[in-house]
């Protein structure tokens, strides 16, 4: 829409306004009217309300009939009703009683001769509605039909020593009539005005609107493009008005949000509100005009950066009286700030040296490596110097190695290079270090320089050229050989030593795979290599033989690793190779020598169990007979003598038994032949009967016995005989190891597990930790075999220990040199047959 017609249509809207502003004040006067009225008829109808009651006190206290009280009364409101100034044309009283379900009219008809007497309503009618209220007791005014049905205003109340219902009324058209002459008046004359109105606008306005509208469209476009929209607000009463680039800005249509200050404030970013609260406050109070910088959020939930300014004008009192000002999407430039910001941190932060030299050849910027690398020139590295001047200061203190005794020729080259950059180039400075330089022209001919450090890089190379050579020469010399394959897994390399040892040279397998080397290919080893190359996996020690020219047999083994690059491709494989010819026979000799040893061992076991059971025979024997004879069983001796060598002979022979059993059992439990006969075994018994046969031997040393069990001791599933066995063996070993009144105790316990544990405790002279291991080897025996006083051969601990361990248990021994053993046997839990009670300690 052009100005012009939005003048038009505004005067228009201003003529509109003017003849709504004329119809509102119609509208009030009759609604002043309208109350007035009320306020008439409420007076009337009170007056002759308050006038029949008291005539009906008056005539029923002179003794007068109701009916004769009533007529009097409508006589006189007739006459009063007569009398009336200002009542209107339709001006009515009514007088009305309830008969069963009717309303009867007593006095009805207005001033006007047209109304007759009113005729019954029933009482439910909508028509009648102030008599109705009156008939229940009610007073007030209101507008509603009368009995015929026409709007009336009207007055009503009851007279209630009557039991009657008064009603003064009149026409709301009547009332209405005056105004509405008024308003037709007013609005024709407006709709003159207008036209007036128009015609005169439409003859002087014309050029003034063409040249507003043109500068609105300047202005307009020139909001657009600086992307700056302007506001404007009045004080007291808090109202605004933006402009359509205010909206535009805000990301909002135009006029879509009330330009108000919370509008405003509600688009500004919640971390810069306070701060915009605040500056706009300070401007509304004639304290500062403000300018600054802030966020807002767009609908869209994207987030601008705002430049906003705000002054106020004054008003008469010198107080402000409205506040304008601007505000402008600056959020391009703040990204190009931050961009620049960014920009130059880069700069500043990249580990090569960088400087960027203008269309002029002037320096533009450059970064703290590019200052460091010419700290002494650093005239030369402001912003605006010439790059001549910097490279004939680099020559002048000397510091390119490259223009020595040819300096002038020295900077020629180099501004040539400088304005035509070809490739990269190296320098190399004074102090030994070497420099990369790339150099790139840009579009508008400034020309961008990075110098890279490549001193670490240099001597990095001369360093590898070092570690190859070095590398080259100890693969010559090494007792090992090294190989590589390439991608397809074929030969790429050996080193001299595999010709060496194989007597294969080396041409005849590069570029071959190992399929094609003239392994047997039936060999699993081989075939397991394969997969293992094939599938990229590393490989140790594979073994393989190949027969040299001269027929021999060399054997060799191979490790490999798979190499592969930075993204992972699989590049081939490098290992290395051994002979391990020597290696193979030693192994071949110490297998043979296994395979004699164990043929001994089982000789050895074969030979003790067969001597066993042939000493046995005869000692049984020996045994017998000297029991016959220490007994006496067929007559005395005759001699004490013979009696003592006889106890003598039947001992030696005993003990000689129980070595040879010994001997036999643990050659049994080496040779895998010791059978198990499990049964539910009593513990208890067990300690019991083994204490009872060692006690003798225990009190003619004054050793002190005590056991620790469970009232109801744990039963095992295991051989009672091999049990026996086991606590016989520690506790006779412990009585032997125990000194004259020391003191031995036998514990029986069960772990959390439920395991049942056979602890033996003594306090005898005890095994130094490092003789642990050998005590519980068969024969292990701590001291000198000849001057040792206890004896014994040495297999009680370690038959005990096997036997504990063929049921699936644990024997350890803890023990300190002069304070005592302590040895824990340990069942496994599944052994256990579960009993809980106190525990009670019994001695011996």
């Amino acid at each position: 829409m052009s100005n012009r017609k939005r003048l038009l249509v505004l005067l228009g809207i201003m003529a509109g306004i003017a003849m709504a502003v004329a119809m509102l004040s119609i509208l009030i006067l009759y609604q002043a009217a309208l109350t007035e009225q009320r306020g008439q008829l409420t007076h009337l109808a009170q007056s002759q309300a308050r006038h029949m009651e008291s005539m009906a006190v008056h005539f029923s206290s002179m003794g007068m009939a109701e009916e004769k009280v009533l007529a009097a009364s409508i006589k006189q409101i007739t006459r009063t009703r007569e009398d009336m100034v200002g009542f209107g044309e339709t001006g009515e009283f009514l007088l009305a009683r309830r008969g069963g379900g009717m309303i009867v009219f007593l006095l009805g008809g207005g001033i006007s001769p047209d109304r007759g007497k009113a005729d019954p309503v029933a009482f439910e009618s909508s028509h009648a509605a102030p008599m109705r209220r009156a008939l229940l007791g009610q007073s007030g005014t209101m507008i509603g039909t009368d009995y015929g049905g026409i709007e009336v205003l009207a007055a009503y109340l009851p007279v209630k020593n009557m039991n009657l219902g008064i009603v003064a009324k009149v026409d709301t058209a009547e009332v209405r009539a005056p105004f509405i002459r008024a308003g037709v008046i007013s609005g024709f004359g407006a709709v003159v005005i207008i036209l007036l109105g128009t015609i005169l606008f439409n003859r002087i306005s014309t050029p003034l609107v063409e040249n507003l509208e043109k500068a609105v469209a300047r202005l307009t476009e020139a909001q657009h493009v600086a992307r700056m929209g302007n506001w404007e607000r009045i004080t007291e009463t808090g109202e605004g008005w933006w402009s359509d680039e205010t909206y535009r800005i805000f990301g909002l249509e135009p006029r879509a949000v009330s330009p108000t200050l919370k509008g405003f404030l509600d688009r500004v970013h919640p971390e810069d509100r306070a701060m915009v609260k605040q500056a706009v406050e300070k401007c509304m109070q004639g304290k500062e005009p403000y300018s600054i910088e802030y966020r807002i959020v767009r609908p869209d939930g994207s987030t601008l950066f705002i430049y906003g300014r705000g002054t106020w004008s004054p008003g008469t009192q010198g107080r402000p009286a409205r506040i304008a000002g601007t505000i402008q999407d600056v959020t391009d430039r703040k990204r190009t700030e931050s961009n620049i910001r960014r920009l130059a941190a880069a700069i500043e932060g990249l580990s090569e040296n960088f400087a960027l030299y203008g269309p002029d050849d002037r320096l533009v910027i450059c970064n703290k490596g590019y200052r460091d690398l010419n700290e002494a020139i650093a005239e030369t590295t402001e912003p605006g110097i010439p790059f001549e001047q910097h490279a004939r200061a680099l020559v002048a203190k000397g510091l390119v190695m490259e223009a020595v005794g040819r300096e002038e020729e020295w900077v020629r080259e180099r501004m040539k290079e400088h304005r035509n950059p070809g490739g990269p180039f190296e320098v190399t400075r004074q102090d030994g270090q070497c420099f990369l330089v790339h150099e790139q022209r840009m579009a508008d001919d400034s020309t961008a320089i990075i110098a890279t450090d490549i001193t670490e890089r240099k001597r990095t190379e001369e360093a590898l050229r070092e570690s190859e050579q070095r590398f080259k020469d100890y693969a010559e010399v090494a007792s090992d050989w090294f190989w590589e394959m390439d991608s397809d897994l074929r030969f790429i390399y050996f080193s001299d030593r595999f010709s060496e040892i194989s007597g294969v040279a080396q041409e005849d397998l590069i570029g071959k795979t190992r399929q094609e080397s003239g392994l047997d290919m039936e060999d699993e080893r081989v075939r397991r290599n394969i997969e293992d190359l094939e599938a990229r996996r590393p490989f140790t020690n594979y073994e393989h033989s190949r027969v040299r020219p001269d027929g021999s047999v060399v054997h060799m083994s191979t490790s490999g690793t798979p190499i592969f690059d930075e993204d992972g491709a699989f590049q081939g494989y490098r290992g290395t190779g051994t002979d391990v010819t020597e290696r193979k026979r030693t192994e071949e000799d110490l297998r043979r020598a296994l395979v004699r040893a164990e043929e001994a061992s089982q000789a050895k076991s074969s030979f003790l169990a067969t001597m066993s059971h042939e000493l046995r025979t005869p000692l049984n024997s020996i045994i017998g007979f000297s029991e016959t004879l220490k007994t006496q069983m067929f007559g005395p001796l005759g001699n004490q003598r013979y009696q003592e060598y006889a106890e003598d002979i039947n001992f030696s022979g005993l003990h000689l038994l129980d070595v040879i059993t010994d001997i036999l059992d643990i050659s049994k439990i080496e040779a895998g032949e010791v059978i198990v006969a499990e049964e539910e075994v009593d513990l208890l018994f067990l300690v019991e009967a083994s204490i009872k046969m060692l006690r003798e031997q225990a009190e003619e040393q004054g050793i002190t016995l005590s056991r620790l069990f469970p009232h109801d001791c744990p039963k095992l599933h295991a051989d009672p005989r091999h049990i026996k066995q086991i606590i016989l063996n520690l506790v006779s070993n412990a009585v032997k190891f125990t000194p004259p009144k020391g003191k031995i105790s036998l514990e029986v316990a069960v772990d959390d597990e439920q395991a049942v544990l056979l602890v033996i405790k003594d306090n005898g002279i005890g095994i130094d930790e490092k003789n642990i291991a050998k005590v519980l080897e068969p024969f292990g025996q701590v001291g000198d075999v000849y001057s040792r006083a206890h004896e014994g051969t040495g297999l009680g601990l370690p038959l005990a220990k096997s036997l504990v361990e063929i049921h699936g248990g644990s024997l350890v021994l803890a023990s300190k040199l002069g304070e005592g053993t302590t040895v824990t046997v340990r069942f496994p839990p599944e052994r256990t047959i579960p009993a809980e009670s106190p525990l009670a300690t019994v001695e011996s």
